[in-house]
């Protein structure tokens, strides 16, 4: 039996900011964890420096105890035959079409008529917005190698790999990895750090909501760039601190999710962590992407609902609310998206 000095997780002060120094200011205080019922209460900082606004857990979780907050985590899901079937038929002729457009993708096939079909979808701006982040804005690569770091269960692995992508996935969660691999897919248990992939070894790397999750994101992406080859894509998604939902339901909002998520992101604070670790920046920008699950969850936590409650009506017009709202500051150029994304390049 586990005893409750066993489950509880150490920590340690962290009261500066990572990346610039500055003594954090307390954002929120004694959060838990709703989602997976990881132990104790946490507090959250935020820096000052607007040309930072980095946030982040004071006190910080040991590294040695972060396990500890992923023993009921999502990843650990298998996969039914029902939900292996339905993404079996993901790709349809109006998605084939829009991938062929827009990335490059599939265009051996010489069906210009999908092309055409595939236009629509950018009159479909939350479907546009899935679809690419699926493809994590990957312009096709004739036999490229592709490594999806924090990979889980393999999901995105395999449709990247569907779209023409030879792909490797890694995942410090080994059970994750077990179920990746029940897939067929080529996944390693570990980090990029102890893994030690060759230098200059893959075409792209993709880090879907994984940043948000490391103790030292420099060192990390660091260990990134040295396994991509020159000229190599990194693509990363994370939660926006800067988003509506935030803004909206400030401590129950989705994207914080303490105890896992030791730093959240500003786009000036992505933007430092890119040009520190060395990577030649290309866009930084935000997505609706998750707008519907994010708001949904954070319904849930601001009036203590469970996971397994639905929506009701007034809830359902909310979450569409904000979507529609999100997709308009897109269009505007603000940064109200619920999650960051950048590309970046190895010169």
């Amino acid at each position: 039996m586990t005893s409750h000095a066993d489950n509880e997780i150490r920590t340690r002060p962290c009261p500066e900011c990572y990346l610039c120094g500055t003594k954090g200011e307390l954002l929120y205080q004694s959060l838990n964890d709703r989602l997976f019922g990881a132990p104790g209460t946490w507090d959250l900082k935020r820096c000052p420096g607007p040309a930072c606004g980095l946030t982040w857990l004071d006190p910080m979780p040991l590294q040695e105890d972060l396990w500890k907050a992923y023993q009921q985590y999502y990843t650990h899901e298998s996969c039914s035959k029902g939900a292996q079937i339905r993404t079996e038929r993901r790709i349809g002729v109006l998605e084939a079409g829009y991938l062929a457009l827009q990335y490059g993708y599939f265009n051996n096939h010489g069906n210009n008529w999908e092309k055409i079909v595939g236009s629509l979808i950018y009159l479909m701006p939350s479907i546009k917005s899935n679809i690419d982040s699926r493809v994590m804005y990957l312009p096709a690569k004739t036999m490229g190698l592709l490594l999806d770091v924090g990979c889980g269960n393999g999901e995105a692995m395999e449709y990247l790999q569907r779209v023409g992508w030879r792909v490797e996935g890694i995942d410090l969660d080994p059970v994750a990895i077990e179920v990746a691999r029940s897939r067929g897919l080529h996944a390693h248990v570990g980090s990029v750090r102890t893994q030690r992939f060759s230098a200059e070894h893959f075409d792209a790397i993709t880090l879907s909501h994984v940043l948000e999750h490391v103790p030292d994101p420099i060192s990390f992406l660091g260990h990134c760039l040295r396994i991509l080859k020159p000229g190599g894509t990194l693509i990363l998604s994370t939660p926006n601190i800067e988003s509506l939902g935030h803004k909206a339901y400030t401590g129950h909002w989705r994207g914080l999710e303490p105890p896992r998520h030791l730093y959240i992101f500003s786009h000036a604070a992505l933007q430092y962590v890119a040009k520190r670790t060395g990577f030649k920046v290309v866009r930084i920008t935000t997505t609706n992407h998750w707008v519907h699950g994010i708001i949904a969850e954070s319904i849930k936590a601001m009036h203590r609902r469970t996971n397994a409650d639905s929506l009701n009506y007034m809830d359902k017009i909310t979450v569409r609310m904000f979507a529609c709202v999100e997709i308009l500051g897109l269009f505007m150029g603000v940064n109200w998206g619920e999650e960051l994304v950048m590309i970046g390049r190895k010169r």
